[in-house]
């Protein structure tokens, strides 16, 4: 059996009033969708859900929500499937590794397996655009996977997220130490999306996913801007000219820089480093409505973000 730890908010497995259970609970996604079901809960929402954890990983202390932990790369799918029991909503968050086409796989046949009957594939934004690329190819051929094996036995939604405002805090110390914001997105444009709007349209949506069964939802952000217009942006919200400047860098220049963060998969670097040489050769992103339409409060807008944040890319924050 998978390793399962107990928590004073944790269960043994997924069926006590556990209705929406969320895979790779530890990632930057996995983590924005607890945070915002627990913010949810505690302002009074009906919530019953739940987090796969990793048993290397302390997960969250939640006081509405469970926990439950197993290894999926070691797991077999009947004991995923054991731990699924009950579920009533899977969201499917493909880990940020270099196989996770397979651990994706065989975390979709466990909800399959454990008649789970809706399912939520967070996927990449990329796939409307750069289907081919290998880093982005993997994610199409996650949602071709969970498209075949949920035909017919599960409703299933894919949400395609597009880069995240948060990715932004990997370059605080960049900003800090150079004065300037280092990326190799030429004048290209980008419409990221705080994490936190992505957490939120994913629980609307699995509030009731029967009604969005069958539905792709592209998740970009509110407004697309170059580097520059972003570090204007930056200024705006109150950070200083001796960090909110951009420059122009090569790839191999942040391909360095991540080599010196620590925990930071290749898989992450390589699919950022595709993002954006999208951006750089195309001209830019596209601003999809999906957001603004499916947001059950007006999404975040860069300079909120800059705003809310401003410690960390300063330096300052406790």
């Amino acid at each position: 059996m998978p390793s399962t730890r107990s928590q004073e908010t944790s269960t043994a497995n997924a069926n006590e009033n556990a209705r929406i259970v969320v895979t790779t609970a530890e990632s930057r996604t996995g983590d924005a969708i607890m945070q915002e079901a627990e913010r949810l809960a505690t302002q009074g929402g009906k919530l019953e859900f739940c987090g796969l954890y990793p048993t290397n990983v302390p997960p969250l202390q939640l006081q509405h929500g469970k926990t439950i932990q197993g290894d999926v790369p070691t797991a077999s799918v009947e004991e995923l499937a054991a731990l699924l029991q009950g579920t009533q909503t899977i969201i499917l968050i493909p880990p940020a590794t270099k196989n996770k086409v397979e651990l994706a796989a065989k975390l979709t046949q466990a909800s399959i397996m454990a008649g789970v009957p809706n399912m939520i594939l967070i996927s990449d934004l990329r796939v409307n655009q750069i289907p081919d690329e290998p880093s982005i190819a993997m994610f199409a051929e996650i949602e071709q996977g969970a498209q075949s094996m949920a035909n017919g036995k599960a409703n299933l939604v894919i949400v395609r997220a597009g880069h995240y405002m948060q990715n932004l805090f990997l370059y605080a110390v960049q900003m800090q130490r150079e004065g300037a914001l280092g990326l190799p997105t030429g004048d290209g444009k980008m419409a990221p999306i705080d994490a936190r709007d992505v957490a939120l349209i994913t629980l609307t949506v699995a509030s009731n996913p029967q009604a969005h069964s069958g539905k792709v939802y592209n998740l970009s952000g509110l407004e697309a801007l170059n580097g520059h217009e972003m570090m204007e942006v930056a200024r705006k919200a109150g950070l200083p000219e001796q960090v909110a400047n951009f420059k122009n860098i090569s790839e191999q220049e942040l391909a360095n820089l991540y080599r010196q963060i620590p925990g930071m998969d290749p898989s992450e670097s390589e699919r950022n480093i595709v993002d954006f040489r999208f951006v750089r050769e195309s001209g830019g992103d596209k601003v999809f409505p999906d957001a603004k339409e499916l947001a059950t409060q007006p999404p975040t807008t860069l300079l909120d973000f800059f705003k809310e944040y401003k410690g960390i890319f300063l330096g300052t924050a406790t």
